[in-house]
């Protein structure tokens, strides 16, 4: 199921000339009103990504793939930063997709934990679906990458997800049994400080 009937403009973090132009021609497909918004790189590090952002104008959904094709910006929060300071200053979109792709573990796991900025800002943003994508480094250079990434964009259930040889999955939470006989290192008497996770997740551990 897709949404992509309500989006008519899209801004997407992109250079590769050959992905720019398989965007362009599904979207032209899929919404035939939709304006696709590249924003150059070299114009971001020179302007700001947030000023760029916000001088887009206001957009229904964004892709974020920079760290798709460079894994270097799998480690550059700015780039996050400045990308949702400046999607609030022109409104909330309807739909956002951060995307990375990741050719061993600690790249995996920097990609997802985006998730924290996925929850964190539903609280704001309620009629926002962000979704993560981390993407294995073989799969985010097929030919048929772009039509998934459009795929993850327009979804009606948005979220975290994983593309690797095995297919698409979705991270779940599971339910640990403690052993009764093992002693958590925890005092749980005393005071306790919790450092980040200032959203749900925080809130729920604090309470």
């Amino acid at each position: 199921p897709e949404v992509a009937g309500g989006i008519r403009r899209v801004l997407c973090l992109l250079e590769d000339p050959q992905g720019r132009a398989a965007l362009r021609n599904i979207a032209a497909v899929a919404c035939p009103d939709a304006a696709m918004v590249f924003l150059d790189r070299a114009t971001a590090e020179a302007d700001g990504l947030e000023s760029c952002v916000a001088g887009a104008g206001r957009v229904d959904a964004a892709l974020c793939l920079w760290a798709q094709e460079d894994s270097a910006f799998v480690l550059d929060t700015d780039m996050l930063l400045g990308l949702f300071r400046g999607l609030a200053k022109t409104g909330a979109p309807r739909r956002v997709l951060l995307a990375g792709a990741y050719g061993d573990g600690a790249a995996q796991a920097r990609i997802e934990s985006w998730i924290g900025l996925e929850r964190s800002l539903a609280l704001t943003w309620p009629g926002t679906g962000i979704s993560t994508l981390a993407v294995a480094e073989d799969l985010a250079r097929a030919d048929d990458i772009w039509s998934r990434l459009w795929r993850e964009l327009v979804s009606t259930a948005p979220g975290a997800a994983r593309l690797d040889a095995a297919g698409r999955s979705t991270p779940r939470l599971t339910t640990l049994v403690e052993d009764q006989g093992t002693r958590t290192p925890l005092d749980l008497s005393g005071a306790m400080l919790v450092t980040g996770g200032t959203g749900k997740l925080g809130l729920n551990l604090a309470e």
